[in-house]
């Protein structure tokens, strides 16, 4: 059996395994890192670099940033006729990391790999990551949060008596933090948890792309807000904000080691008789100010995760920044002002996740890894009325499980629908996700008030199973995995 960690990312991914007590990184072209981009066109795929690459020349069909719509199947990207959805993405990235992992293996063993999300993501989000890691060929041992895999790659031969680590991880498209409690005897439990799933390092690109399409209309009057407004076809449309979107990716890298960035963009589009070369200078101070409301984001993710609980700030021992987007020295300076202490972190902290993914994903490592996770949104199901009954609570330990009995509302009712739903509005249950549902038939005639039984339960992988049953009538039961 081999062995591997993944840390499938917004905007990079990486693989990583645990061999003769040493990490080794999967290389993709050469580089550590796999962008999560994939180009569909002509009926051929390219992933990562190679994708990349025919960006600019094919804007319309290279796919970027998937991982913001995992689980969202209504949103898709129509090319060449084919749609496709982020889980379709999300496997042909997985796929490429399966081909350089047997490469890297060089037998015809199974490859077991452990995958991580992060923990803001749904239950559905997670049960459609695992799809996407099982059709690129992968055997998913277990889906795990990324500020847990990050806590194991920190404390690994490394951890002090009861030390509470607290973890902030900032990656390309969405925002976690965690405190978990990690021991000397490979002991690690999830105490509180938060984040923001639509908030990162994309944004900080947006950002840095709105300032430049500012400059560029006050210097020649184009307006690029939209494709209509712009004067230029489709296609030049999309290649030219292509262009600005990759400079701004280069900006942002920049900033994070000087106080200003030089942005120089040739060709960018035509432009009265001839093309437009862009240039201008970008300062760190300017960046700040655009994204002002991000970083108070980012400090009241933090100072929110503690509240209604029995922690604070100042029972953290260790601050730990995770994601590319957390070496930005804005987000230290948040968070060593929150905390009072300075921040860990290694040279890249992109690598930190994958390589406790790795570390779980080893049978002779992790499977003496005791962890306890918490669940970051409540399940429920629907009540007459639009209201909600939760059965698993949001920050209970899972594995769990909870069986609650209902009642029938009419005489002589024949079936009983199950919704499902996560999140946290008891009063209006359309205020929450719906996960998905099931009619259960054939229930015992009987007079309105008849007993009804469901149980929830939310196992290590992360998948919810629904049941329900009339303990009256045998074989009148029905159980689902309402996340696939």
């Amino acid at each position: 059996m081999n062995f591997i960690g993944i840390d499938l990312g917004t905007t990079n991914s990486v693989a990583c395994t645990f061999q003769r007590g040493d990490f080794k990184f999967l290389k993709f072209s050469g580089k550590v890192l796999l962008p999560s981009a994939v180009m569909f066109k002509d009926g051929k795929i390219k992933v990562g670099e190679a994708a990349k690459n025919f960006s600019q020349r094919y804007p319309n069909n290279v796919i970027t940033s998937a991982k913001t719509y995992m689980g969202d199947n209504g949103h898709f990207w129509e090319i060449d006729g084919r749609k496709f959805t982020a889980t379709d993405v999300a496997a042909e990235v997985l796929r490429e990391i399966y081909k350089s992992a047997r490469k890297f293996f060089n037998n015809a063993e199974e490859i077991s790999a452990v995958i991580t999300v992060p923990e803001q993501f749904s239950a559905n989000q997670r049960a459609e990551t695992k799809k996407a890691g099982e059709s690129a060929g992968f055997t998913v041992k277990q889906i795990l949060t990324e500020p847990v895999a990050a806590a194991i790659a920190y404390a690994f031969g490394n951890s002090k008596p009861n030390e509470k680590i607290y973890v902030v991880d900032l990656g390309g498209g969405t925002f976690d933090v965690a405190l978990l409690e990690a021991r000397e005897d490979d002991y690690y439990k999830t105490l509180i948890q938060g984040g923001n799933r639509s908030l990162g390092g994309d944004d900080f690109d947006k950002a840095l792309v709105n300032i430049m399409i500012i400059e560029i209309f006050t210097n020649t009057g184009v307006e690029l807000t939209e494709a209509e407004k712009s004067g230029l076809s489709p296609a030049q449309y999309s290649t030219t904000i292509q262009k600005i979107y990759i400079e701004a990716e280069k900006v942002k890298r920049a900033l994070s080691n000087a106080e200003s960035a030089q942005v120089d963009i040739k060709n960018l589009f035509p432009y009265k008789d001839g093309v437009f070369d862009f240039h201008m200078t970008i300062t760190r101070e300017e960046f700040l100010k655009e994204i002002s409301q991000y970083v108070q984001e980012i400090e009241t993710v933090i100072k929110n995760s503690f509240e209604g609980t029995e922690f604070s700030a100042a029972d953290v021992d260790r601050v730990i920044l995770v994601g590319g987007s957390a070496m930005m020295p804005f987000v230290r300076e948040c968070v060593q002002k929150i905390f009072n202490k300075e921040p860990y972190s290694i040279d890249d902290l992109s690598k930190l996740v994958a390589m406790g993914a790795a570390i779980f994903a080893d049978d002779t490592l992790g499977n003496g890894i005791e962890h306890h996770d918490i669940i970051s949104h409540s399940f429920g199901v629907e009540l007459v009325g639009k209201r909600m009954e939760k059965m698993l609570l949001q920050n209970e330990e899972y594995p769990c499980e909870r069986t609650k009995t209902f009642y029938t509302v009419e005489d002589n009712q024949k079936a009983v629908r199950i919704n499902a739903y996560e999140g946290e509005d008891t009063e209006e249950v359309e205020q929450n996700r719906y996960i998905g549902g099931f009619v259960l038939r054939g229930i015992e005639k009987a007079p309105a008030g008849k007993k009804i039984e469901i149980r929830f339960a939310f196992d290590k992988n992360c998948i919810l199973h629904v049941m329900a049953k009339d303990p009256k009538k045998p074989g009148v039961e029905k159980e689902i995995d309402l996340t696939t």
